[in-house]
């Protein structure tokens, strides 16, 4: 009976991306931040699995209504963060993206609201898939419940805001949103925020309204023009570059890395770099691989599936695992400008950690009964 219980079920591929990345984490989080942070990252990663391996457990069939539960669920709590609640809704890092939990832990809800729009969204593109011909319905049933949720998380995090509407765009592509329709709402989205930029740059007051534009423009213009004159500003990126160039092809081996005590947040938003110098292009290219080969697995799952509302779900999670990644990277290696994205499962961070086998978990449930 024990047996039974722990049995390890779904695709053994995912199980082993899991395995790899943890390992990746404990050792680099143990380089980076040092023998108290890791053993506080190693029970976060071990909560993080058994909510993985309780999620992988629950049946298929109840997937919709906790979707809907999610979803809901975060876009309160989202609407909760913009609300003038002084201290009861801290600032951390200049930012209202947490809500205080006791035993002084934090809950992200924009995490949650990832896999909620996910499979809100999947549902909604099953269940509505005639109707959806029309502008108007694509507009009631997709674009306004999209649009609810960045509308509350753009304020304080724009960049996760931007990884969920480009999540749901990959799921209104793949769910046979008319190309017209996306043609049109991409072109509206991108006048939005140029307008936004605009606005934030040049209008007095303008930016009262996103507390974090003025960050935004200002890391995005530190990227554009490549302001080295900056170098307060441009601090991390430097230090990133420094770390990596240090690395080399081989790296400088597992606990020698001579920058991660002048590399800020070298755990979290720069950990890539210390994974690079000390492991090499050859360490940093497993790990891309390990997210890329996650992305196959997704896609080919989704070709497979005969249940279309399932494959949407496998899809949309699989990208937002690897969308993140990818972010978290390109900000490392100096392809983005600073965006604060974690890289899934090897960053300390616990909401972070259980969000992520959250969405392994739902993958992995999936796959069970796939033959």
């Amino acid at each position: 009976m024990i047996k039974n219980t722990i049995r390890f079920k779904g695709d053994s591929s995912i199980w082993v991306i899991v395995f790899f990345l943890s390992l990746f984490s404990l050792a680099t989080v143990y380089s980076a931040e040092g023998f108290q942070t890791v053993i506080m990252h190693f029970f976060k990663l071990c909560a993080g699995i058994i909510v993985l391996f309780s999620v992988h457990k629950i049946p298929a069939e109840y997937y919709s209504g906790i979707g809907r539960i999610m979803f809901f669920g975060s876009a309160v709590f989202l609407f909760i963060l913009l609300l003038p609640l002084g201290s009861l809704i801290p600032e951390i890092n200049g930012a209202k993206r947490w809500i205080p939990l006791p035993f002084g832990l934090t809950f992200q809800p924009s995490d949650i609201a990832k896999i909620g729009v996910i499979m809100f969204l999947s549902r909604n593109l099953i269940k509505h898939k005639t109707s959806i011909s029309q502008y108007k319905n694509f507009l009631k049933y997709l674009l306004a419940p999209l649009i609810l949720i960045v509308s509350f998380i753009i304020p304080h995090d724009f960049s996760t805001s931007v990884i969920i509407l480009f999540l749901g765009f990959v799921l209104f592509f793949f769910g046979g949103v008319k190309i017209s329709h996306l043609f049109k709402t991409i072109a509206f989205v991108f006048l939005f925020f140029a307008f936004l930029y605009v606005g934030i740059k040049n209008i007095k007051g303008f930016s009262d309204l996103f507390p974090r534009g003025e960050t935004w423009v200002l890391r995005i213009d530190n990227f554009t023009k490549k302001d080295q004159l900056n170098k307060s500003y441009n601090f991390q990126a430097i230090e990133a570059r420094k770390a990596m160039s240090n690395g080399g092809w081989k790296g400088v081996g597992p606990g020698k890395s001579l920058h991660r005590s002048t590399l800020p947040e070298a755990g979290s938003d720069y950990i890539y770099a210390i994974i690079i110098e000390e492991y090499g292009l050859f360490g940093g290219g497993f790990v891309l691989m390990l997210y890329l080969w996650l992305l196959f697995i997704g896609n080919k799952i989704y070709f497979n599936i005969k249940n279309n509302y399932r494959g949407l779900i496998v899809l949309g999670l699989t990208f937002s695992v690897v969308l993140q990644a990818l972010v978290n990277i390109s900000v490392a290696i100096g392809l983005f400008p600073v965006t604060g994205q974690n890289l899934p499962l090897i960053s300390t961070g616990g909401t972070s950690i259980i969000v992520t086998c959250i969405n392994f978990g739902f993958i992995i449930g999936i796959t069970k009964n796939i033959k």
